[in-house]
């Protein structure tokens, strides 16, 4: 087998091997042998190096079995640390992850909107203060559905001519890295939908805020709709959203084969205006299409982390 061939397959056993040890978290060599197929040989080999690299330890604890005193494998939390970052119009948000999920630190970093190298300059201090000297592993951007990556762009100077960048390629330049960008609904809404296992549902998203934004995932694929088109269909009238919305609703329903719609944002009578919804769009398109609220629901910068260590694992 040729020199490629070897490394590729050994990097395919060691994501086996940590991608098991972290849904179970301890498991002895010959426990991994069983679940993975491997040989025996193969996982010594594996986990031998894994341990000399620090992905895994070797806890004292272990059954004794014909004589011999099991030895068990578990991830090394401290391996490496996961920094994720929220965005929204009000506020930044910034948490820092161990390999167990485990929160080293959670703060509110900016308690107004923040951009540009205004905002680059506060993620790298607070990320310089918090990890000191633990090893970063990556790094999270969560932005608001109605924000664009670009909005967040660096001016980068070299003395000699200066040109913008984005945060992205900044924040890699400066930490060695990788950086990875998404938006905040985009994991609320796949939990959302996890939790009912319906992740084959074809769903739509509309923030109500300072803009109106809508987007519509459809087999996987996320499309934003123009926010012209959102802003001309639903307007804001004394801090509430009229019959407009049930309107919008069914316009996107008949577009796209939906059959979720999450709304957050929602101002005033949560309840109210969901159950309204419901009950509208349901008569006027004679089929089920279940409104949500995902206001108050699951903290988006876990599932990130999660995200980011799953792609850690997988070398």
């Amino acid at each position: 087998m040729k020199k490629k061939g070897l490394e590729d397959l050994r990097k395919q056993n060691s994501s086996l091997i940590l991608n098991l040890l972290l849904q179970e978290h301890a498991l002895s060599r010959t426990e991994l042998a069983e679940r993975t197929g491997l040989s025996g040989s193969t996982v010594s080999s594996v986990c031998a190096q894994l341990l000399e690299q620090g992905w895994i330890l070797e806890t004292g604890s272990g059954s004794r079995t014909a004589g011999r005193t099991r030895r068990d494998l578990c991830i090394n939390p401290d391996y490496g640390w996961i920094a994720v970052v929220e965005t929204t119009r009000k506020s930044v948000w910034y948490s820092l992850f161990d390999l167990d999920l485990q929160k080293e630190a959670a703060m509110q970093i900016s308690d107004h909107y923040v951009s540009g190298n205004e905002l680059l300059e506060l993620i790298s201090k607070t990320i310089e203060a918090t990890v000191k000297n633990h090893r970063l592993l990556s790094i999270g951007l969560l932005y608001q559905e109605d924000m664009k990556a670009s909005d967040f762009n660096i001016l980068y100077n070299t003395g000699i001519y200066s040109d913008t960048i984005p945060l992205k390629t900044a924040l890699q330049s400066a930490f060695r890295v990788n950086v990875y960008e998404d938006y905040s609904q985009h994991y609320t809404i796949t939990k959302a939908l996890a939790r009912e296992q319906a992740k084959d549902h074809n769903v739509a998203h509309i923030m109500l805020g300072q803009t109106i934004a809508a987007s519509v995932t459809v087999d996987g694929k996320t499309v934003m709709l123009d926010e012209g088109f959102c802003r001309s269909r639903v307007k804001e009238a004394e801090g509430k959203y009229p019959a407009q919305l049930a309107s919008f609703i069914v316009l996107i329903a008949s577009m796209f084969p939906i059959r979720h719609v999450f709304l957050s944002g929602i101002p005033g009578d949560q309840e109210y205006l969901i159950h309204s919804l419901n009950e509208d769009v349901g008569k006027t398109l004679g089929k089920k299409i279940r409104v949500e609220s995902l206001s108050g629901k699951e903290d988006p910068l876990p599932d990130m982390a999660e995200h980011l260590r799953s792609l850690a694992m997988a070398m």
